[in-house]
């Protein structure tokens, strides 16, 4: 087994200021890439299926 890893930002994600979530949240790294993956524009309605602990929102 081979894990790989690609660097999507110029600054790493966990250095940023985000309050820290419980343990069975959506990490924030991962929010925020499924985000930059889906590439929203200013108007789309952005649905968080999991809408747990707000996550995908917040990012």
């Amino acid at each position: 087994q081979v894990i790989t890893g690609l660097r999507v930002t110029p600054v790493s994600l966990h250095r940023r200021n985000i309050a820290y979530f419980g343990p069975t949240t959506l990490r924030a790294t991962i929010a925020y890439n499924l985000l930059s993956l889906a590439d929203p524009k200013p108007g789309d309605i952005i649905i968080d299926p999991m809408c747990g602990g707000g996550s995908i929102p917040i990012e």
